[in-house]
């Protein structure tokens, strides 16, 4: 629950370390408030936290990737930052 509030913080480095912390924890953690949240992390205004968010998906169990989760990779590849 800590590391999804800091999706929400200020500081980027924060949102981006929260991120990767999802990467590192395994397809475990893939819950539904955790995808969402990843989701979310694609319309961040800093490059580098949505790099993260697409970088954590690859770590997530592949049921992770529903219809919604491919369009916004999809989307995300076509954003060339």
């Amino acid at each position: 629950e800590a590391l999804l509030s800091a999706f929400n913080d200020s500081y980027s480095d924060v949102r981006k370390a929260a991120v990767q912390a999802f990467s590192h924890l395994g397809p475990k953690v893939a819950t539904e408030p955790v995808i969402a949240a990843l989701l979310s992390a694609f319309n961040d205004w800093y490059s580098d936290v949505r790099k993260a968010a697409a970088q954590a998906f690859a770590h997530l169990d592949p049921k992770a990737a529903t219809e919604p989760v491919i369009a916004a990779l999809l989307s995300a590849l076509k954003n060339r930052e």
